[in-house]
C-alpha cells in the first residue's frame, strides 16, 4: 500500500510500478512520444523501463539527457531521488561550475525538505514527544534517498555548512522576527505606565541606554544563554550563534542591537503605528508543498544562469 507522502520528489518516476515495460503501451504513442523527444524508441523504452513517464523525460538532447540514459542503460534501476534532482551521475566528471550548479539544485531541495519538516512538526499535535534535540534530518534524508554523511558532504561542499548545520540555518530564519517581538515587549514594560515607545522616541533615548538596561534585566542563574537560545528553537547557544553570523552575518547580540535601533526609529515616525515593522510573512506548509511540488528533474536549462 502506497503511503500518502510517496507522490512526493516523484518527479515523473512511477516507483510503485518501476517494472513497468512498455509492451503495455499503445505502440503508435510510443513512436509518436519518441519523435517528438527525439529519442530512439529503443532509449524511449529503457526510460519506460525505469518508471518514467512520457512527460517527464527531460526534453532536450544535452549532456544531462545522455548521462541520465547512459546511467539508466547501466543500472536498469530507477535513480535515488537527490540523483534526478542534482544530476550528479556518479560516472561521469564534471567541471566546478556545472557541479556547483547541480549542488545547488538539490540544496534548494534540501532547504525546501527541511522548512517542510518544520512546519510539520510545529502543526502537529504530539510534538511534546519530541525534544528539542530533535532536528529532520532522517527525515530529510529519506525524502532524498541519500545517506547522511553523503548529503551532508554535499552540503559542506556547496556552503560550507553541514546538513545539520544547513536546518540550524533554516531555523535562523525566523529568529529576526522573534527577536523584535521579544525586544518591543520588553521595550513596552520598561516603559512608565502612560509612556508609549514613541513619547521615549521623543526623549531622544539612546540605543545603548536600552541595550543596558535589557543587559540588566538579563541575571544569571534566571536568565541563561542556552535556556535562551531553546525559547529562540534552538538546542544549545553556540548552535544559534553559528546559524546567526551564517544566515545574517550578525551575532545574536549584534541582532538585538540594531533591531532596537529599528524600533526606536520606527517609533520616532509618527506616520507610522506601532507593530507596522514589515516582516517577511512565513510560508504555510501548504506553500511549502506546493515549491516542493514544482521541482523536476535536473536539466541542462533547469538551472538557468544561476
Amino acid at each position: 500500500m502506497r503511503i500518502e507522502d510517496d507522490a512526493d520528489l516523484m518527479y515523473g518516476v512511477d516507483r510503485a510500478n518501476f517494472s513497468h515495460t512498455v509492451d503495455d503501451e499503445d505502440r503508435r504513442t510510443l513512436e509518436e512520444w519518441a519523435g517528438r523527444l527525439k529519442l530512439p524508441v529503443s532509449d524511449l523504452e529503457v526510460f519506460c523501463r525505469n518508471g518514467f513517464r512520457y512527460d517527464k523525460i527531460p526534453p532536450h538532447d544535452g549532456p544531462n539527457r545522455r548521462s541520465l540514459l547512459a546511467h539508466l542503460k547501466r543500472r536498469e534501476t530507477p535513480p535515488s531521488k537527490w540523483l534526478l534532482i542534482s544530476g550528479l551521475y556518479p560516472e561521469f566528471l564534471y567541471s566546478e561550475p556545472e557541479r556547483r550548479k547541480r549542488l545547488r539544485a538539490l540544496y534548494k531541495a534540501v532547504v525546501l525538505l527541511i522548512r517542510r519538516a518544520l512546519a510539520r512538526q510545529a502543526a502537529d499535535p504530539f510534538k511534546d514527544e519530541r525534544t528539542l534535540y530533535w532536528d529532520p534530518i532522517a527525515e530529510v534524508c529519506r525524502d532524498l534517498e541519500i545517506a547522511q554523511s553523503k548529503l551532508s558532504s554535499f552540503c559542506k561542499e556547496f556552503c560550507g555548512s553541514s546538513l545539520s548545520q544547513v536546518v540550524d540555518c533554516v531555523r535562523a530564519e525566523r529568529v529576526k522576527k522573534m527577536l523584535r517581538e521579544n525586544l518591543r515587549a520588553f521595550m513596552t514594560r520598561r516603559a512608565p505606565p502612560c509612556a508609549t515607545l514613541a513619547a521615549k522616541a521623543d526623549e531622544n533615548e539612546d540605543v545603548w541606554t536600552v541595550w543596558s538596561d535589557l543587559k540588566k534585566s538579563r541575571k544569571w542563574p534566571a536568565f541563561s544563554q542556552n535556556t535562551w537560545a531553546m525559547q529562540l528553537g534552538f538546542a544549545t547557544y553556540r548552535r544559534m550563534y553559528r546559524a546567526c553570523l551564517a544566515v545574517y552575518g550578525q551575532s545574536p547580540h549584534q541582532l538585538e542591537v540594531a533591531l532596537i535601533r529599528d524600533l526606536l526609529d520606527e517609533a520616532e515616525n509618527v506616520e507610522k503605528c506601532e507593530g507596522s515593522v514589515a516582516e517577511t510573512p512565513d510560508m504555510s506548509l501548504e506553500e511549502i508543498q506546493k515549491l516542493i511540488d514544482e521541482v523536476q528533474v535536473y536539466t541542462d536549462q533547469s538551472m538557468g544562469s544561476e
